[in-house]
């Protein structure tokens, strides 16, 4: 995941992706509220870059300097909900479910 936080693009580990939203792993820096939008956000799950934007559900904090964040993101483009789609259902079959 990389998004744009204070004027600096940032870059986080991806935890967890489903249908349902995601979870990423923001180690230092700018702080996530809930219902914070997050504008100009990439998601890069293996060749899929896919823009769009973040709604922070829930931020939790892990260790000192680490929290994870759960989002929803939605897509900036039909192209690009489409493949945010395809990927989900190719990670869900390989997943057995």
């Amino acid at each position: 995941m990389e998004f744009d936080s204070d004027g600096v693009r940032r870059r986080a580990e991806l935890v967890d992706v489903s249908v349902a939203g995601m979870t990423f792993a923001l180690d230092s820096g700018p702080r996530l509220d809930k219902g914070a939008v997050v504008t100009n956000a990439t998601l890069h799950i293996g060749e899929c870059v896919v823009d769009g934007e973040l709604l922070v559900k829930h931020s939790e904090p892990v260790r000192n300097s680490r929290a994870d964040v759960g989002c929803l993101f939605f897509p900036t483009s039909q192209l690009g909900e489409e493949k945010l789609s395809a990927v989900l259902a190719g990670l869900r079959v390989a997943r057995g479910g």
